[in-house]
């Protein structure tokens, strides 16, 4: 799937499922941003905000950690033309970091704050993904790819049912 200048690409676990049944599936997806041309370094990826929105519900005990796992690797590749937010929720909302630029000084601070998420709460999910749009609502860098991306294992049982 192709949307303006993102790519989307995933694979499933299992290519066939019985039908009527319920059934865990795991699947990764990769998403890529257009390419753009710099001319101090040739080719480069367009710059993005990026919202992650963090299921942190008693439901994700144990998965929290892989969660901030995966966070402290999507910051360690931000660019310093990127910008980041983290938002988490269990039966409160909480935006633990504003749309914060990715220099050297961001991604240190970001990931600090990734690492002090703890588990609390029922899953709001509606609340934390509304929060997580109107973090990018907020950006200053109209040009930049906006994504917000969510870390979820359960399903909604507060807030509005989506």
């Amino acid at each position: 799937m192709s949307y303006n200048s993102l790519t989307l690409t995933g694979t499933l676990e299992h290519s066939v499922l019985s039908f009527n049944t319920r059934h865990e599936l795991l699947c990764s997806a990769d998403i890529k941003a257009k390419s753009i041309k710099s001319e101090a370094e040739g080719e480069a990826r367009a710059p993005v905000d990026m919202v992650a929105v963090i299921d942190r519900s008693g439901s994700m005990e144990g998965d929290l950690e892989l969660v901030k796992d995966t966070l402290e690797f999507m910051i360690s590749k931000l660019k310093p033309d990127d910008q980041f937010s983290i938002v988490s929720f269990g039966s409160d909302v909480t935006v633990e970091l504003q749309l914060t630029g990715m220099d050297s000084k961001g991604r240190a601070y970001a990931k600090t704050v990734a690492q002090r998420i703890s588990i609390s709460g029922c899953t709001n999910l509606s609340g934390g993904l509304f929060t997580g749009i109107d973090q990018l609502l907020t950006s200053k860098k109209p040009k930049n790819l906006k994504s917000v991306l969510l870390f979820t294992d359960g399903d909604a049982n507060e807030g509005t049912q989506i």
